[in-house]
Parts: structure tokens; C-alpha cells; sequence
């Protein structure tokens, strides 16, 4: 029987409804997908923004970095029309795991405020960074939250490094990334999410890779391969 990854939706539903929105999350849980990613930075005030970028100036009709701007300021900005949505404010109107990438070291402070009085999330929410260090301290502060490592290729140093990390999934691009990479990550007992997904031949190449997770910007597409794949 063909074993087939969850749909993890990158940014919401990315390809349909502006990204790191609330609407742009719940999309994607509609559209099928298991759990959903996003993005932190920290506000000048302090408080743990959902925005993929540094400044707000891709996404928004706005200018600036986000750590320069207060939570107010970011409050009058619109994304598509949508409105910047904090991290506690996505935690209320979605009930979907969620991946939570912390994109921002300034956000870790906050990050870890807000979940240590909090344990219960732990159930839905992994914490991940590319940075090392990032993840280090994470694990450090909010020990039951489980963890991963994001690497844009696979190197055989990569199931040491996450387990040194405590990671419990591992986040790979697709270079360098083969069948017998994705078993050794798994036999040391980590998940393997590989990202990013964004054609049929793709989604069918990382299933025969063996993957746990996919992480793709088209949700609703992706959902209707899998099951045409499933029969």
C-alpha cells in the first residue's frame, strides 16, 4: 500500500490568499492540508509577528523593518487586504499544528514568554530555524516543545547535528536528498519534511523518497495529487 506524506501548507495557502495571514491559514486547513507554516519576527515593542520577511515592504502596503515598527503601526498595514496577524492571534483562530519558524533571533524572548506558561501547545506547535544556535536555545528554554532544523540540502552531518539539536524533525531542500538520506534521517528517528513542493512530478519524486511531510506553496493542489494518487 503506497504510504503517503502529510501536506504541510508553507506560509498558509501561499498560492491562493495572501501569505501569513489568518485567512491564508485557514485555506489551507480547509483545503485539506495536516498542519500549516509560518513565519516570526519581533515588533519594536515586542511582540511576535507572523511575516516571513525582515520589512514589510514585499508583503504589505507598507515600509520598514519590522523591529522598528510598533505593534500599532503594523496594525494599519494591509496584506492583500488581510491584516498582520500575531502569533497569539493565529494560536485563536486556527486549531491546525503548526510549524513555527523563528525567522527572527529577536523573537525567541518573546516566543519563549508566551509558551513556557503554556505547555498544552506543545501538542501542535514545532519550533524550527535555520540557525543552530536558534534551535539551541529553544530547546534550552522550552525543553517539551518538540524541535527541528531547517537545511536547504542534505550533507551527512545532518542526523548528528539534529540530534545534538534533541530535533525531532529535520526540514531538507531537495539537493542532495535521496531515498537512502531519508532512511538514515528516519532510522535515527527523526521525521523528514522536504520542501519545497510545487509540481505534481515533485510531490510523486517525494514520495518515492519516503518523506513524512512535504511542504508545499500550492495546499489545495497538492491535497487533489495525493488523493488522485490515492486512489
Amino acid at each position: 500500500m503506497l504510504t503517503l506524506p502529510r501536506i504541510s501548507g508553507h506560509r498558509g495557502s501561499l498560492d491562493t490568499d495572501p501569505e501569513n495571514t489568518i485567512r491564508s491559514f485557514r485555506a489551507a486547513v480547509a483545503a485539506g492540508a495536516a498542519l500549516v507554516e509560518l513565519d516570526l519576527h519581533r515588533s519594536a515593542d515586542g511582540e511576535l509577528v507572523v511575516m516571513h520577511d525582515a520589512t514589510v515592504d514585499r508583503t504589505t502596503d507598507g515600509t520598514g523593518r519590522v523591529n522598528d515598527l510598533d505593534l500599532a503601526a503594523i496594525k494599519t498595514l494591509r496584506a492583500g487586504g488581510e491584516e498582520v496577524p500575531t502569533f497569539p492571534e493565529v494560536l485563536e483562530a486556527i486549531e491546525a499544528p503548526i510549524q513555527v519558524e523563528v525567522k527572527d533571533p529577536a523573537a525567541v524572548e518573546p516566543l519563549v514568554a508566551l509558551l513556557r506558561p503554556r505547555p498544552e501547545l506543545s501538542e501542535r506547535l514545532t519550533l524550527s530555524s535555520f540557525s543552530a544556535s536558534t534551535v539551541r536555545e529553544l530547546a534550552a528554554a522550552l525543553p517539551k516543545f518538540g524541535r527541528g532544523l531547517i537545511t536547504s540540502s542534505y550533507d551527512d552531518g545532518l542526523a548528528d547535528r539534529c540530534q545534538a539539536l534533541g530535533c525531532r524533525v529535520a526540514y531538507v531542500g531537495w539537493e542532495n536528498l535521496t531515498a537512502g538520506a531519508v532512511a538514515g534521517l528516519q532510522a535515527t528517528g527523526l521525521d523528514v519534511t522536504v520542501w519545497m513542493v510545487h509540481t505534481r512530478e515533485q510531490l510523486e519524486n517525494a514520495i518515492a523518497l519516503g518523506v513524512d511531510e512535504i511542504s508545499s506553496n500550492h495546499t489545495a493542489q497538492a491535497m487533489r495529487w495525493l488523493r488522485e494518487l490515492s486512489g
